[in-house]
């Protein structure tokens, strides 16, 4: 079986500003296009299947450190199912 690692760009966890950037009712696609991955088992443990998401803020100044962005990202994407290292 061919094996993809998934690269996915998310200004952000939160809809008003994902949108704001991407378009209307982009945030509710990335989500749901986030979920049919993980539900083929991308980014699940154990399954070889990678999924990183790449946050690129909008406005010019650099990303805070990763390790603050996994805390606020999941505590921002608690109410969605997706592994708990997102």
């Amino acid at each position: 079986m061919l094996q993809v690692h998934v690269v996915a760009s998310m200004p952000c966890y939160s809809p008003t500003n994902v949108d704001q950037q991407r378009g209307h009712g982009v945030f509710d696609r990335s989500i749901q296009g986030l979920q049919a991955l993980n539900a083929v088992g991308y980014g699940q443990p154990g399954t070889g299947l990678q999924l990183d998401l790449v946050y690129n803020p909008n406005g010019i100044f650099l990303a805070p450190p990763q390790s603050k962005l996994e805390v606020s990202s999941s505590q921002g994407l608690s109410f969605i199912p997706l592994p708990a290292h997102l």
